[in-house]
């Protein structure tokens, strides 16, 4: 397939991937892998997770599934505009291509993106810039770039663009021709601000299992065994959370508490959070962010925000908060709090983990009552995760809530109440 980044222009060129000043002259390297596992992120199109490791760098991203891209040689290309340039990997189908590099040049990352908007302001390249943060709360950008050739041919490429070390920095760029990259322009744009140095695919979670069955909720969820065994917290039940409010850990003294919640809720409530998550922050207050999507292993969307207070110099806290719709008026929500010394990328990656590991249905469509000594006989915890099957609600208006908000992922954070 047509590889338009092999021959354009040297400020395209530019576009590529970070690597450490110490990096770049490994003498015994070890070789680098590149391996798939499921996507971060929901999207209306398969994708993969691809997580690469080797002497450059290291980092996670989602990607089109059908791109399955492999590793590239790895050889080291000075380009025009004074930059070395190493293509990590590069993947095709009949319709889209994918590259991945990684550069290196005085300036990195703000003079690359310099160049970028110079070409968008003299208007020598038909293009736009957009930036966010990625899920390392890192800001990032993306070059949206486009030839035309005539009427009824052009291609559109988008670049990822990531800093990493003072001189270095990565670009993912995913393209094809117009026609085919106008309906998966958005999915594309979420993928690539799922860019993460910390959040490897090669993550594992616990084998055991918390399992609650009952006439109104099945549910299943790993049992994070870095926090402890989950219990029953009957100081959180009152009417509206009557069916389920389980526990694990204590925030108190071991500073990262989980906790599972069965309660009324809708979809209304997501997209206000969305919405809030968008509006201004002050110094000072407590703020929520939208992280995204993720799946269920059930079907279901998660919904993921976290809360924090926005930069504070005395709290760290945070509450990562996980809402998947249901059809009777309830949802279930998954709370991780951690204080500021837990608050890290590996226990950030162990919340998400757990998200994903979420599974549940409600086979009525009217509850009972439930009482609190109903709760009390929950399941034993079991080595597998039942298959329920459930589909995931989704509506117009949560879709278009947040194909608008760029994920992003704050390290400031604050006490969930």
């Amino acid at each position: 397939m047509f590889r338009p980044f092999k021959t354009l222009s040297a400020v395209i060129l530019t576009a590529a991937v970070t690597l450490t000043a110490s990096g770049i002259a490994f003498a015994e390297a070890p070789d680098p892998t590149l391996t798939e596992s499921d996507a971060f992120g929901a999207y209306s199109t398969t994708a993969n997770r691809v997580s690469y490791k080797g002497e450059f760098a290291e980092f996670s991203v989602d990607i089109p599934a059908e791109l399955a891209p492999a590793l590239s040689d790895g050889a080291a290309k000075e380009i025009d505009d004074g930059s070395t340039q190493w293509e990590l990997f590069y993947g095709e189908d009949s319709t889209l291509y994918i590259d991945c590099c990684f550069h290196k040049k005085e300036g990195g990352y703000a003079a690359e993106m310099s160049a970028w908007w110079q070409s968008l302001e003299d208007g020598s390249l038909d293009m736009d810039i957009f930036y966010g943060s990625d899920l390392d709360g890192t800001d990032y950008s993306v070059v949206d770039l486009r030839y035309v050739y005539s009427e009824d041919d052009g291609t559109e490429i988008l670049i990822g663009e990531y800093p990493w070390d003072e001189d270095t920095w990565i670009n993912i760029s995913v393209g094809g021709s117009t026609a085919d990259m106008s309906g998966l322009r958005e999915d594309i744009c979420v993928m690539l601000g799922s860019f993460s140095r910390h959040m490897q695919s090669d993550t594992t979670a616990g084998e055991q299992y918390l399992t609650i069955d009952r006439d109104w909720l099945q549910l299943s969820i790993i049992n994070p065994t870095w926090v402890g065994e989950y219990a029953p917290d009957k100081g959180r039940e009152d009417k509206d959370s009557r069916y389920l409010f389980y526990t694990a850990g204590d925030y108190g003294t071991q500073g990262f508490q989980v906790s599972i919640q069965y309660a009324m809720g809708s979809e209304t409530e997501i997209i206000d959070l969305i919405s809030q998550s968008q509006e201004p922050k002050k110094t000072g207050n407590e703020v929520v962010d939208y992280l995204g999507t993720v799946k269920a292993e059930s079907g279901q969307d998660i919904y993921v925000f976290s809360y924090y207070c926005y930069e504070s110099k005395y709290i760290n806290d945070i509450c990562y908060t996980a809402i998947s719709c249901g059809e009777s008026g309830h949802n279930v929500y998954v709370f991780v709090n951690y204080d500021g010394e837990h608050n890290t990328d590996e226990n950030r990656e162990r919340a998400f983990e757990l998200f994903r590991s979420l599974s549940w249905s409600e086979p009525l469509d009217d509850l009972p009552e439930g009482t609190a000594e109903q709760d009390e006989q929950s399941a034993p915890a079991d080595e597998t995760t039942p298959n329920t099957g459930a589909a995931a609600p989704g509506t117009a208006a949560l879709a278009a809530v947040g194909a608008a908000v760029v994920m992003t992922v704050s390290g400031r954070n604050f006490k969930r109440k």
